[in-house]
Order: structure tokens, then sequence, then C-alpha cells
């Protein structure tokens, strides 16, 4: 899977060989999706605990970003994205409380809003 497009044409072809697909299966496949997504946008180091997921970007792939959009973007997806820029580094972190959906879901999205 190395785009949303796959993503949805395999969970579509799942679906119709063995009927609903398990979250767990999508969980799965979304992580595929997401580390697919992260390795292309530059992420080198993803840190998680039970409260949250941070990604790094590397130096080449954070100094592409305008700032404000980004953060405007991320604003959208969910308000709750805390982005910090260090060392021409962007550290972008999503804490797991009050999320609607598995965070794989909002990550997708944000990743997709890196340039």
């Amino acid at each position: 899977i190395n785009d949303y497009d796959s993503f949805i044409k395999v969970k579509k072809e799942l679906t119709d060989r063995f009927g609903i697909l398990d979250e767990e299966i999508i969980i799965y496949m979304l992580e595929e999706l997401f580390e697919q997504k992260a390795k292309k946008k530059g992420v080198f180091k993803v840190e998680q605990t039970k409260d949250y997921i941070t990604m790094f970007f590397n130096k080449k792939a954070s100094r592409k970003q305008n700032g404000a959009e980004l953060l405007s973007s991320l604003f959208e997806i969910n308000k709750d994205f805390d982005v910090k820029f260090i060392n021409d580094i962007f550290k972008i972190t999503l804490p797991f409380k009050n999320l609607d959906k598995h965070f794989l879901y909002y990550l997708i999205k944000m990743i997709d809003v890196f340039e």
C-alpha cells in the first residue's frame, strides 16, 4: 500500500472477498500506508508512548515547509497537534486523548499536508 488510493482499493478487494474487515486489519493496512508515506516525506524518527506519538522530519523536508500553512492545515485535521521547529527540524506530536478514531487516520492526513 503506497498511497491512500491503493489503501481503498485493497480494502475494497478484501471486503469483497472476506466480508466486513476487522478493525485490526484496517489498522495494519494504515500502518503500512503511514510507513510508506513517512519515508517519502522525510520522517526519520517516530516516538510513541501511551499518551502521544511524535514524528521528527529531517532538515531537508523541514526546510521546504511554510510554517504558517503547515500549522493551519494541521489545525484543520486536529486542533491538538503540537508543532515545534527546533534546529531546522519539525517535531510534530499528536496526543491520543480526545481522538474520535485511531491516531493513524490523523497521521496519514498530517503526512499528506507535509511537502
